[in-house]
């Protein structure tokens, strides 16, 4: 019988600025800023049995959970002709998990 188990994990934070300028007339700019945090890990295991010289029977499963936390928001300067309208700070965050398995006969 062969095995084989692991562990992953994973852990970024992304801050972006983007800034849009109009120059029709009056300059005006909007500043769109948002920024996520992204945790994921995961444990994960497989073991192969040979039960025969033709046949193998795999059997494998993995647990993943993932968490993401964000913000958004847009300000406005000047006119707003031909810019995106302001958005107040607008924080949210979601998670799942996931149970996932594997069987199969080779």
């Amino acid at each position: 019988m062969t095995c084989v188990a692991g562990l992953f994990y994973f852990d970024q934070t992304v801050k972006r600025t983007f800034r849009r300028n109009a120059v029709i007339g009056d300059p005006g700019e909007a500043v769109a800023n948002f920024g996520v945090d992204t945790k994921n890990w995961a444990a994960f295991g497989e073991a192969t049995s040979h039960f025969s010289e033709a046949w193998r029977v795999i059997v494998g499963a993995q647990y993943t959970e993932v968490e993401l936390d964000f913000t958004f928001e847009r300000t406005l300067s000047g006119p707003q002709i031909g810019l995106a309208m302001p958005v107040a700070q607008t924080p949210g965050d979601t998670s799942e998990n996931d149970l996932s398995s594997k069987l199969a006969v080779q």
